[in-house]
């Protein structure tokens, strides 16, 4: 992804609620569940965003279908083997500031993340990697287990299972 929007809600939720932050920052660590999967946040923008607006939901359900298992573990599947990571993981209600992309040290850290251990294990099939925004930013190339969203797919970011997005992760669970 690009970065993460922002609406005044976001504040509002995030200031007050116990115990957000510690798991925030413990997802960073790439050892725990997806936060925005975790029903414990639905009421979160967030959550929101990865469970209605990106399609995620249809992904859980039609893993579900597919191994006969409940929604709710097909949701837990799905949120320990997905992560988001933002080029520039900042909140903006617009992102403006492209020149921020060769100035700021977690830029170029997602980057290199990327580029040094996300890809080689993309190619060797361990683990897909769908751009769905700002790939003038990550500067990828679509291969096998890489979906580089071109034309009017970046605008939405859907990854449900019609998606060229959904498809790869669907493929990659199992679930096709």
């Amino acid at each position: 992804m690009l970065n993460p929007g922002y609406k005044p809600r976001d504040y509002t939720w995030e200031s007050g609620k116990t115990g957000y932050r510690d798991s925030l920052v413990e997802g960073y660590s790439g050892r725990t569940p997806m936060l925005f999967l975790n029903p414990t946040y639905a009421e979160h923008p967030g959550y929101r965003w990865w469970w209605v607006k990106s399609g995620l939901r249809h992904i859980v359900q039609r893993l579900a279908r597919s191994r006969a298992i409940a929604a709710a573990e097909a949701q837990r599947e799905v949120a320990l083997k997905l992560a988001a990571v933002e080029l520039l993981p900042y909140h903006s209600r617009r992102f403006r500031h492209r020149e921020l992309l060769g100035e700021l040290r977690s830029v170029v850290l997602a980057r290199q993340f990327i580029h040094e251990y996300v890809l080689p294990r993309a190619h060797q099939g361990e683990c897909g990697v769908v751009v769905a925004r700002g790939n003038w930013g990550w500067n990828l190339k679509e291969t096998d287990n890489v979906v580089v969203y071109s034309g009017a797919e970046p605008v939405s970011a859907h990854l449900g299972p019609n998606t060229r997005g959904g498809k790869l992760i669907l493929h990659l669970l199992g679930a096709e």
